[in-house]
């Protein structure tokens, strides 16, 4: 009796797909996010998946972005200890958009708006849980950052950041090829 192995066969092209983050629910191990892959022209359905929060550094990027949520509710005086974002759903521009309150549809694919889910800790009110505060919109433009409506320059960097490294860790996580083979038999 001989002995097999199974192997892939190397493969010498590489392919490269271009993919978007869609929606990340932060959570204390993992992130749950959803993204889409560029498929001729078009976005496909987005899918989930999970990656491991201690590897995606996001805690300062994170702590800018509550700025956001401070200035919704007029809470200047809540700490970033007590804010929680819980998550983001991000909204691309679509090829049949059309002008919205007298502005133009921007370039399919582009970034347009973020809601950020969000929640507080009350100092006042003894909870297991955090109070939502629900989800708001705001949105993503360099030029018009800091006016009402939209984030300013260091919250787009911010959110920038998070993209970035949940981007890199997502990334990290689809390329990972796993190539199996059998244990070898060894007869006496």
């Amino acid at each position: 009796m001989t002995t097999q192995t199974l192997e892939r066969p190397s493969e010498t092209a590489t392919v490269s797909q271009n993919f978007r983050i869609t929606h990340i629910t932060f959570g204390k191990e993992v992130f749950s996010i959803k993204y889409q892959l560029n498929e001729a022209e078009d976005w496909s359905k987005a899918k989930p998946y999970e990656v491991n929060a201690y590897l995606c550094q996001t805690g300062l990027a994170g702590n800018v972005l509550k700025g956001a949520v401070r200035r919704v509710f007029s809470a200047e005086h809540w700490t970033d200890a007590t804010i929680e974002i819980n998550s983001l759903k991000l909204t691309y521009a679509g090829i049949d958009d059309k002008p919205k309150k007298g502005v133009e549809p921007r370039t399919p694919g582009e970034l347009v708006k973020v809601a950020i889910a969000s929640s507080f800790q009350s100092q006042f009110l003894f909870s297991a849980k955090d109070l939502a505060l629900g989800t708001f919109d705001q949105v993503v433009d360099a030029e018009m950052a800091g006016h009402p409506g939209y984030l300013d320059k260091t919250e787009l960097q911010a959110l920038q950041d998070i993209l970035d490294e949940v981007g890199r860790e997502l990334a990290r996580q689809l390329n990972k090829k796993t190539v199996f083979k059998p244990q070898q038999m060894k007869l006496f």
